[in-house]
């Protein structure tokens, strides 16, 4: 009977480890189950190494919170992009990774990984002129960054337009930020109301 129960509990917990192994790790995370995303991720790699989409989520899942690995997260993001070199969402997504780093970095480090966050996501917007995660934050890049490092308020505000031409509420309420970084408070204000506005539109439509 004992044996029994063993054996039993042998072919269930075998059947437990391969449903988690089947199961897919994209609807995983899609259902915010990060932690079993990650190791079904990393599960991925080890049998399938140059699996783009498998380093682009762990990278992804590394600048989460939870798992935050500024490192590693560059590290998955940059073999996704040279895995494909041609997706515009890796290379803004390791813009990403980037700036992370940066954060955590001394300065000159800092020096280096800079110029690599500007240059990854120019890359990003080359690859695909609509992305606009990439447009929003290569405008913040220039907003916040000092002008000896390639920061350029003109530049900012020209992503801001571009920016709205592809998501207009989006742009503006990035356009009503660059006013209140400039203390023009009743500037940001109008562009706020133009939302509200467009909102609205949007519901009537």
């Amino acid at each position: 009977m004992m044996k029994r129960i063993l054996v039993l509990g042998t072919i269930l917990c075998a059947h437990i480890a391969l449903g988690r192994q089947s199961a897919d790790p994209v609807l995983l995370f899609e259902q915010k189950r990060f932690a079993e995303a990650k190791e079904s991720f990393a599960g991925m790699l080890r049998d399938q190494p140059r699996n783009a989409n498998a380093h682009y989520f762990l990278g992804r899942l590394f600048l989460m919170e939870q798992f935050l690995n500024a490192d590693s997260a560059v590290e998955h993001l940059e073999q996704s992009t040279t895995l494909e070199p041609m997706n515009a969402e890796f290379f803004y997504m390791l813009g990403l990774g980037l700036s992370k780093q940066t954060q955590g970095a001394g300065f000159v480090r800092q020096l280096f990984l800079i110029p690599k966050v500007k240059s990854t996501l120019e890359k990003a917007i080359a690859l695909d002129p609509h992305h606009a995660d990439a447009h929003y934050s290569i405008g913040r890049f220039y907003r916040e960054v000092p002008s000896i490092h390639g920061g350029d308020d003109k530049k900012a505000w020209k992503e801001a337009e571009i920016l709205t031409t592809i998501d207009e509420i989006r742009g503006r309420v990035f356009k009503a930020w660059l006013w209140e970084k400039d203390e023009e408070f009743d500037r940001a204000e109008k562009e706020l109301n133009k939302v509200v506005e467009a909102n609205s539109n949007d519901l009537q439509r």
